[in-house]
């Protein structure tokens, strides 16, 4: 009968602490990596807590009572500008932008400095002065070159209407196109 060999044994270490200072090691390695991931989270947050964040509303027929420079006969449309977040962000101007291309800059809306004191403002403009069939949306440019926009059709609606203006715009871009060449070659 042959001699059966065992396999030759071989010396593993534990793998959990044995002295003070493997120990030391572990609970500040530990610690280093939580607080790190902790740190990283932080600084996530509050980069996105920190930057401008807009919201644009509009709201229509709605009549101004208390002011004197608005007629409270009269019905107005009510551009609203939020910064939801904590960024100081300045307003530059408001338009109304058409379907057919161009549009319309709304005045006395510029300059407005929106924070966490004063996060709102409301731009009025009159009803009867803006024909909402045409206009494609609300924008609100940021002094930071910023475009936001509130949009006053639905999505269907509103390809329906670029398509149907798309020969306008054509137009209107080469007309501008050629003015400006014509003013350049001068």
């Amino acid at each position: 009968m042959p001699k059966q060999t065992s396999a030759p044994e071989t010396f593993m270490e534990p793998w959990w602490p044995q002295k003070a200072h493997e120990w030391i090691a572990l609970i500040a390695g530990s610690v280093g990596a939580i607080t790190g991931i902790g740190g990283l989270v932080m600084g996530l947050l509050n980069y996105r807590r920190d930057r401008p964040r807009m919201r644009v509303s509009f709201g229509l027929n709605q009549t101004v009572i208390g002011y004197h420079d608005y007629d409270p006969a009269k019905e107005y449309i009510v551009v609203r500008i939020v910064n939801q977040g904590r960024r100081e962000v300045q307003i530059n101007r408001v338009d109304a932008l058409l379907y057919k291309g161009g549009g319309y800059l709304i005045p006395n809306c510029g300059g407005s400095v929106l924070s966490e004191a004063n996060p709102e403002t409301v731009v009025l403009v009159e009803r009867t002065k803006l024909d909402l069939r045409e206009v494609s949306c609300f924008s609100v440019r940021t002094g930071a070159d910023q475009e936001y926009r509130c949009y006053v059709h639905k999505l269907p609606n509103r390809l329906l209407r670029f398509w149907q203006h798309r020969d306008s715009r054509r137009k209107m871009r080469r007309e501008v196109r050629e003015e400006r060449n014509r003013l350049l070659s001068r």
